[in-house]
């Protein structure tokens, strides 16, 4: 450990004793007989610690700790015969920072004095790292870079400007002339100096001007940011009122700006959730109107033939029989509609778990075909099939996937011009298998033919009549995206094209 230390003591013996443990230490010592001694080495000399006797001659221990406190910080030590708490308490009264009572073990002032060198030299590293900034509220000086700040705005200032705002901040509460300042910035004698009276006023003036241009400087930065603060209020004051999406213009970058920011994301944030919640709603009314509308056609038909066989208004056994038949096909309707209702439901629930299984492509469609194919020629439909040879394995939830295929080969045979040819085609580009099925159609049944997946869409009058619930390519496209491919339409020259992209399995 190295540092200087000043041992006042009138005893030879002790300031000798103390001398020797303390150079074992590696400090520097210095020693003073009595108190008028010490006072005048620490006019010369600066020290670390200072180790002081009370019971002295010509001055005591107490009288030199108040008198050495009005100019030095270092600590002080005090030892004394003494060891009643009350000389102890008026020794750290009087500005000492520990008390050691005679006779004492030197090895414990060793570690007393250690221990306060060690707080001292780490308050002092620390205060001179800070002594070139200087801080008033939300003014900083910096007087190394001879620069000054507003917050986070930098004023220029003259170097004389510098010079007087510096004295000012370091002597803060202190009234000072302006003979003084002049003293201070100018380096000279102010009363010395020639043209006294005007030299007076001049300066006055220009101190004068300094403090203002400070002062405005301040407030405008202020008036800017209680403006801007008006303006981030009126902005959410907006957004309260429902203009979701309001943002605010960024100004700067400080905790005002950084609160526009927040807000900017707030706004935009709470626009799109409530578009959102907006779109679900949109689509539930439209859902529940039309299973209103599509569950009510075929019940309107059911309640009104059973209506007419309660009342026994049926002309004879002929009219009863199409009366039931009416019956029976729009049960059938209505069953099938709330099944194809209840499985979109059942598609589209976060908690739905498909069970997959690994299935060759190529091989599950040309079964389905099989099983298709007497169906197709009674209806003069011809297929032409293209199916790579190429295992093409994918997994899939079998079940799902078939109800696909059985849709689209429905849809097929509902609308297709007949006699015409079908046209079937799976092949492999890159790590998809790309599935195709065309038919000719007498004409489009819609301008968007993507339209088709949308729920309860029918193309025309005649997909009404026919039963179709509107619902069955919306299942479709929902289980191939669960699956993680895509499904869509294309409409050319006469022919409709469905296409089904699924991923390989590797």
């Amino acid at each position: 450990m190295n540092g200087k230390v000043l041992i006042v003591d009138d005893d030879l013996e002790i300031r000798n004793l103390i001398s020797i443990y303390l150079e074992n230490e590696g400090l520097e010592i210095t020693k003073a007989s009595d108190a008028l001694e010490a006072l005048e080495l620490l006019e010369a000399h600066n020290y670390d610690l200072i180790i002081l006797d009370i019971m002295m001659p010509k001055m005591d221990g107490i009288e030199a700790c108040l008198k050495i406190r009005e100019a030095r910080n270092m600590p002080i030590i005090m030892l004394s015969a003494k060891s009643e708490d009350i000389d102890k308490i008026k020794g750290l009264v009087s500005g000492a920072d520990d008390y050691l009572s005679k006779p004492f073990n030197p090895l414990e002032l060793i570690a007393r004095v250690k221990s306060q060198l060690r707080r001292y030299k780490k308050y002092n590293i620390e205060t001179e790292s800070n002594k070139s900034v200087i801080k008033i509220v939300d003014l900083t000086i910096n007087t190394d870079t001879r620069q000054v700040w507003i917050k986070s705005s930098e004023v220029r200032l003259t170097p004389k400007e510098f010079d007087i705002l510096e004295l000012l901040a370091r002597n803060k509460g202190i009234v000072l002339s302006v003979e003084k300042i002049y003293e201070a910035v100018w380096k000279e004698n102010y009363f010395k100096s020639d043209n006294t009276v005007m030299v007076h006023i001049y300066y006055f003036i220009w101190i004068t001007t300094v403090i203002l241009t400070f002062i405005i400087s301040l407030l405008v930065m202020i008036r800017r940011k209680i403006k801007y603060l008006q303006h981030i209020t009126d902005s959410v004051q907006t957004i309260a009122n429902g203009k979701l999406g309001t943002t605010i213009e960024i100004k700067g970058n400080d905790e005002l700006s950084q609160l526009a920011k927040n807000i900017n994301y707030m706004s935009k944030e709470l626009k799109s959730k409530f578009e959102h919640e907006r779109q679900i709603v949109s689509a539930k009314n439209e859902l529940i109107t039309n299973i209103s509308h599509d569950l009510r056609t075929p019940l309107t038909s059911i309640i009104g033939y059973v209506d007419l066989l309660r009342k026994k208004e049926y002309r004879d056994d002929e009219q009863l029989y199409d009366y039931l038949e009416t019956i029976y096909s729009k049960s059938q309707n209505f069953s099938k509609l709330i099944n194809e209702l209840f499985e979109y439901t059942k598609l589209t629930s976060p908690d739905l778990k498909l069970n997959f299984t690994e299935v060759e492509l190529g091989g599950l469609l040309e079964q389905i075909l099989g099983e298709y194919m007497p169906i197709l020629e009674k209806e003069g439909l011809d297929i032409q099939k293209s199916i790579t040879e190429e295992d093409i394995h994918v997994s899939m939830d079998i079940e799902k996937i078939v109800r696909v295929y059985d849709n689209l080969l429905m849809n097929v045979i509902k609308y297709s011009k007949k006699p015409s040819i079908l046209k079937v085609d799976l092949h492999i580009v890159g790590i998809k298998a790309i599935f195709t099925i065309s038919n000719q159609v007498e004409n489009l049944p819609v301008q968007d033919v993507n339209k088709l997946f949308e729920r309860f869409y029918r193309g025309d009058m005649a997909r009404k009549e026919d039963g179709g619930s509107g619902i069955g390519l919306a299942i479709s496209k929902r289980i191939i995206e669960l699956h993680g491919g895509t499904i869509d339409a294309n409409y050319r020259e006469g022919w409709l094209t469905f296409t089904i992209e699924n991923i390989i399995k590797e």
